[in-house]
Formats: structure tokens, sequence, C-alpha cells
């Protein structure tokens, strides 16, 4: 038997797509972005616009998730378990358009007026999987020897665990720990924007040039020592500055992650 609440659908109050926050206010002293022009500053997505799939390249759910993973990997599992929650609160949501538009069973009130106890499975998704997937984010993320512990308020811990061994597996059994996470993602997420917008090429990009900068300056070193070795005039040796000018330029993009003649063509 499967708990669940008396409401039709889960609605997430603070990442509901349909009431997302609004994007990042250029007059809050808490956001620590880039002194970008206010026009530029409104066009930011907020945090909730990214988890919920509703931006594109280079702010999308994609970007912000390859940069948790190479840049900051200990928010990797608070990511993973907002996302995984999600998930459960997707397949509630079709669970219930399942059960409405079936041949409704009969229902056993409990003591909890928002909660009424299932007797039966319906065709399609069933109670099974639903209790499989609100467990397995226990087991994940909850429990204090999961694989993937995650930080949680006790009360929001204990409340979780008392609600799943009551056979709860509604959403909202998870709904204060998800905006817990949520806002522990707030900073991660200023920093990603900082990246993003002081960047203009990935991650892959930055590898590249880092190796052709180590490449020119090792050349630029070798070729000085042959024109010493061979005695050659001081205006020709001069031209060692092309090649060790080309790897420190190659080595600062790296470093910064930004091409200047990119930005000239305005890519940005």
């Amino acid at each position: 038997m499967i708990q669940t609440s008396s409401l039709p659908l889960f609605t997430s109050p603070k990442t509901d797509t349909n009431s997302l926050p609004k994007p990042i206010d250029q007059d809050d002293p808490t956001t620590t972005l880039l002194p970008l022009p206010p026009h530029a500053l409104k066009s930011l997505p907020s945090l909730s616009h990214v988890l919920n799939r509703v931006t594109s390249a280079p702010l999308c759910l994609y970007n912000f998730y390859l940069y948790i993973r190479t840049e900051e990997p200990a928010y990797e599992p608070l990511l993973d378990f907002w996302l995984d929650v999600s998930a459960h609160e997707q397949l509630w949501n079709e669970w219930n358009r399942q059960k409405e538009s079936s041949q409704a069973p009969s229902t056993t009130p409990s003591m909890d007026t928002n909660v009424i106890v299932l007797s039966d499975g319906y065709d399609g998704i069933s109670d099974d999987e639903v209790k499989e997937s609100a467990e397995l984010i226990v087991r994940d993320y909850i429990h204090l020897h999961s694989r993937r512990y995650i930080p949680l308020q006790g009360i929001h811990r204990a409340r979780v665990l008392a609600h799943i061994s009551d056979k709860n597996y509604s959403p909202f059994v998870f709904l204060d720990s998800k905006q817990h996470i949520y806002n522990c993602l707030g900073p991660p997420y200023k920093r990603f924007l900082n990246s993003k917008c002081r960047c203009n090429i990935g991650i892959y990009h930055r590898w590249f040039s880092l190796f052709i900068g180590c490449i020119a300056i090792a050349t630029a070193v070798a070729i000085g020592f042959s024109l010493i070795l061979v005695n050659s005039r001081p205006e020709e040796r001069l031209w060692v500055v092309l090649p060790f000018f080309i790897g420190i330029l190659q080595i600062w993009a790296s470093w910064e992650g930004f091409v200047g003649w990119l930005g000239l063509l305005g890519r940005r």
C-alpha cells in the first residue's frame, strides 16, 4: 500500500516552471556577479530556470552540471539529489494522472486528512515503481551511510525517514530537503555565472590552449639555445620572441578561459 497526498498532482512551490523566480536582481547586495551592464544582468537566468531546463547553452543544465562536475565536485551529490527528486515528482504526477484516468479503486482515509491509502495498483506505472523511486532517494542520499550522503538539517532528515517508514512516498516528503539543497546550490551557481560571463571557450578548448602554449614556449626555448650555440647575430635571436609570445598568450587564454580574437568577433 502507498500513502498518497489527496492533491492530484505535486507542484513544488519553489521550483515550478510556471512560477519561476525572477532573474537575479542587480540591486541585490548579496549577488556576487561581475560588474555587467544592467541590461546584460537582467537577462541572466535564475537557478530555477536552469534546473527546470528552460534555458539554452551556455547557461543550460548540461553546462551547469559540467561546471559542477569539473570545478566543484563536492556539490555534485546535491545537484543529483535535486534532479532525482524532480524525477520522482514527475513519476508521481504521471502515476496520479494514470490513477485518475482509470477506474478509481476504493480508498480508505487515514488519520491525516492530507493522506489517503491506496489498496490497489494501476496499469502502467505501478505502486512499486513509485515506492522504489522514493526509497532509492533515501538510500542514496538521506541515510547516514549513504554512498552519496548530503548535508541536511536533522529535522528534515528525520521527517523524511519517518514518512518513508510510514510508507508515504509523496514528493511532499522531500519538499523541505529539496528547498534546502536548492539554497545550497545558490553560491556555486553564482560562480558558474561568473565563469560563463568571463569566458568564451569551454573546458576542452582551455586544455588545448594550455597544450599549444606549452609547446610554443618549449619551441621558443629550444630555438633560443640553438641560436646561442651557433653564435647567431642578436637581431636573429629576436625571432624567439614570436613563439614565446604565442605560448604566453595561449597559457593566459587557458587560465582565463577567454580568447581575445574571439571576443573581437563577437563571441563573448
